[in-house]
């Protein structure tokens, strides 16, 4: 319950964000806004959006990782969701990977409805 809760906060936060600096555009003379956070049980995340470049940099810590995975949604919704970013090294039933960010999609709550997109190279 907790990660999924934590997960909503986290996707509606930065959504939240994107949707701001790309409504409003960047004020003259600001090259970037960003932003971070940290929550008691490790994880801790980063935003930078570079106005000019049109890119977002996003930086992800998290200390207490065990064989797990977490994702952040670039969404108003955690399902359905096609476009997910998952910090893992893959679920059980995937070829393992180094830890590190990659492209799911979150068809729905079960970890069977979540799928490795190994063509999305974010």
């Amino acid at each position: 319950f907790l990660a999924k809760q934590m997960f909503v906060v986290l996707s509606v936060f930065l959504y939240c964000t994107l949707v701001a600096v790309i409504a409003t555009g960047c004020d003259p003379g600001v090259s970037s806004y960003g932003t971070n956070g940290s929550l008691s049980n490790g994880l801790a995340i980063g935003l930078r959006i570079f106005c000019e470049e049109r890119t977002i940099q996003l930086s992800v810590t998290y200390t207490a990782y065990q064989p797990n995975w977490f994702g952040i949604v670039f969404n108003d919704k955690m399902v359905s969701s096609p476009n997910a970013t998952v910090f893992t090294t893959g679920k059980p039933s995937e070829t393992q990977r180094e830890l590190g960010l990659y492209a799911y999609a979150l068809n729905n709550y079960d970890v069977e409805d979540v799928v490795y997109h190994a063509e999305r190279d974010w």
